[in-house]
């Protein structure tokens, strides 16, 4: 024969009332914490005083609302802000594979001589 004996534990209202405000402060806590961290962001981030639209980005802005509510001048002017910024980016990387290029020869020629046949070859490549 098997005889189990089971115990409750009797937990006193002081131990629960305890536990309880343990656990709103721990929230609390949290919550301060958490409110603080945002004042600390909001301190850190850049302010702006007011957007500052120039003529030139108003301008731009109206063009590019009217491009989205009519069809057919969207057909229109699509292909040449394809062109454009199609040129622009091809602007950009020139610009930056010749600043890897200067960076190169740097590094090969500290003393920055090179003679004319050097340059040249370095040109072509």
């Amino acid at each position: 024969m098997l005889i189990l004996y089971i115990s409750f534990v009797d937990h006193s209202d002081d131990e629960l009332e305890a536990d309880e405000r343990k656990r709103l402060e721990d929230l609390r806590e949290r919550d301060e914490f958490a409110e603080r961290l945002k004042t600390k962001d909001k301190e850190q981030t850049k302010k702006l005083v007011g957007e500052k639209i120039t003529e030139k980005a108003a301008a731009e802005a109206l063009k590019k609302k009217i491009l989205a509510n009519d069809k057919e001048t969207r057909e229109v002017v699509l292909p040449d802000l394809r062109d454009k910024s199609r040129y622009e980016y091809l602007k950009k990387r020139e610009e930056q594979k010749v600043a890897v290029l200067q960076q190169t020869i740097a590094g090969q020629f500290p003393f920055g001589f090179l003679t004319r046949a050097r340059t040249h070859t370095l040109i072509i490549l």
